[in-house]
Order: C-alpha cells, then sequence, then structure tokens
C-alpha cells in the first residue's frame, strides 16, 4: 500500500505546484491587463485632448494623424497646427489682421473664399479648406509654402518672412515697416 500512496502523494504535490503556477499566471495576466486597460484609457484620454485642442472629433483626429504620420507629423502636432488654423482663423475674424490677412485679404478672393466661410469649420475642415483655397488659386508650392510660414501655419520666429517675427524692441516684423531683418 506504500507503493500506491506515493503515486497519489507525487500526484497531490504535482497539483499544487500546478495551482501556484496558474494561480501565479493568472495574477500575472490580471496585473499585465491592467496595465493594458490603464494605457489604452490614457491613450483614449490623449485623443480626447488633442482632439478638443484641434477642434476635431477623435475620430476625424485619429483619421487626418494616421495621414499625418506617413509624412513623419505626429498626433500632437497635427493637432497643435490644427489649433493653429483655428486660432488664426479666430484673430483674423476679430481683427482683420494676424498672420492670416495676407491669405484672407490676396489669396482668398481670387476664389471667392471669405473668412467667415472658415468661421465654423472644425479644424480640420479649416485646414482642409485652406489648402483647397490655395491650390484653386494657382499658387506655386513655394507661394504655399511662403504663404503658410514653411511648416503648415506653424510661422517660424526666427524666419525674418515670418509675420510673427518680432524684433528685439517688440514691434512686429515685416508687416510693420519699423523693423529690418538685422535687429533679431
Amino acid at each position: 500500500m506504500a507503493s500506491a500512496a506515493s503515486p497519489n502523494t507525487r500526484l497531490a504535490a504535482f497539483a499544487r505546484r500546478a495551482g501556484l503556477a496558474l494561480g501565479a499566471a493568472a495574477a500575472a495576466a490580471t496585473a499585465s491587463l491592467g496595465l493594458t486597460v490603464r494605457s489604452t484609457a490614457e491613450s483614449a484620454a490623449q485623443i480626447r485632448q488633442f482632439a478638443h485642442v484641434a477642434n476635431a472629433t477623435p475620430e476625424a483626429l485619429q483619421r487626418w494623424s494616421a495621414g499625418a504620420r506617413t509624412v513623419g507629423i505626429e498626433q500632437e502636432k497635427l493637432a497643435n497646427i490644427l489649433k493653429d488654423v483655428n486660432d488664426r482663423v479666430g484673430d483674423f475674424l476679430q481683427t482683420d489682421g494676424g498672420p492670416m490677412a495676407d491669405f484672407f485679404e490676396n489669396v482668398a478672393p481670387r476664389v471667392r473664399v471669405t473668412a467667415d466661410q472658415f468661421a465654423r469649420l472644425s479644424g480640420p475642415a479649416a485646414l482642409q479648406l485652406y489648402v483647397d483655397t490655395l491650390e484653386r488659386a494657382g499658387l506655386s508650392q513655394q507661394e504655399m509654402t511662403l504663404l503658410s510660414g514653411g511648416d503648415g501655419l506653424g510661422h517660424d520666429p526666427a524666419d525674418p518672412a515670418s509675420e510673427q517675427w518680432r524684433c528685439r524692441d517688440g514691434a512686429a516684423g515685416p508687416r510693420s515697416g519699423r523693423c529690418d531683418p538685422d535687429c533679431a
């Protein structure tokens, strides 16, 4: 009978070890799932935040982000570009000036586009109308780049052609006529 108990004892010991191993695996899987859920929730929150900044739906931002990534623009940069479009359109609507003044005064009228058409558009729709307007107006790629500030409406303050360029004394750049490129 001792030999019969021995296999039962071994089987019981194996079952205990297997149970411990399965328990450890289940705990690890639960922890991993928890991290995955938390990471997914954080990603969703970040997408919602970027979408809010860009004045877009999360779905629209994700579609645009997928395309933007193909040319090296990450989602956060895209959201900032879209926000800039909205901010600059709003600036023009309120002041009849700002970085979009040349566009609304000289380019948009060529194809009968007005600032009011931009007023209620989402970030992606406003950017699309902006690009479509530039194309329909027949601007060359160089003219589009210059008008957009070189990087998709993100005017470079170090670039003397940028309308946001400022001199040491705070005077506006080229549009003011009060400053030359050497003062930056």
